[in-house]
């Protein structure tokens, strides 16, 4: 997935016999025409994403700069623990250093606020590529263009939030100068830390252990994301309840077979 838009690009690697032109990145929008079959994918592209009804992307969330999921019907995500270190540092004092005892909230009341977080969950997207170019020309300079692509974009964000109020809009370039897409974007501002484990587990090996394979690495924490009891987006409160995901990531128990 871009580093940016993970909610919406799938990263595959391709299958040697493959035609080098398949390799790489690509939006969800374009997983029909990559017979993900031949790739020994058994999920179908309408199964990983469909814009007019629920799929796999929709269990799929942001939690600050990182890659999260939601695990349960009730806002619970898992993510990195490097990612919810920040919280862990934080929430941390010399008497309860939680980064080397780890942490574990029997209640929802134990959960500990992550003021510095936010969780982000793309709501929609759609290509915008034509609406963008059609601002440029052949005679433009480099400067002249990319001032008239930048004018676009915020024009057709502003007309985006505008017509989606409580959501926040973006226009992505995907493929620099070619393919930019507007993704619609709920943010959740009440965000707590549920379970980390202690640093000798979630960062065992350290720097030279990280990309590394095997890994013996524990790098995994909980939060949960929560909203106002009306369901909007809504800081830190007491009275705020857990944020009902549209789909939520199921573990097969009974594992896999290789």
């Amino acid at each position: 997935m871009a580093s940016s838009k993970l909610c919406i690009v799938l990263t595959m690697t391709i299958a040697a016999h493959a035609a080098v032109a398949e390799d790489g990145m690509y939006p969800m929008s374009e997983l029909p025409r990559l017979n993900l079959a031949e790739k020994g994918i058994e999920l179908t592209a309408d199964q990983l994403f469909n814009p007019d009804r629920i799929s796999l992307v929709d269990g799929i969330c942001r939690v600050n700069g990182c890659t999260g999921s939601f695990v349960s019907d009730s806002g619970l995500i898992i993510t990195n623990h490097h990612c919810a270190y920040d919280a862990i540092q934080k929430a941390s004092t010399p008497q309860r250093d939680l980064l080397a005892a780890g942490f574990s909230a029997a209640t929802r009341d134990e959960e500990i606020s992550a003021p510095d977080y936010q969780v982000r969950i793309t709501e929609n997207y759609r290509d915008v590529s034509a609406e963008v170019l059609a601002s440029v020309n052949d005679a433009m300079s480099f400067l002249e263009r990319t001032k008239a692509i930048d004018k676009r974009r915020k024009e057709l964000e502003v007309a985006a939030e505008q017509a989606a109020p409580g959501l926040r809009a973006e226009v992505a370039e995907m493929f620099a100068g070619k393919t930019y897409v507007l993704f619609l974007y709920t943010y959740l501002k009440d965000v707590r830390l549920v379970f980390a484990p202690p640093a000798s587990i979630g960062n065992f090996g350290g720097e030279v252990d990280n990309w590394e394979w095997p890994r013996h690495t524990g790098d995994f924490s909980f939060m949960r994301a929560y909203t106002a009891p009306d369901g909007t987006s809504a800081t830190y409160s007491p009275q705020n309840v857990p944020y009902k995901p549209k789909r939520f990531i199921q573990v097969a128990a009974q594992g896999v077979d290789e």
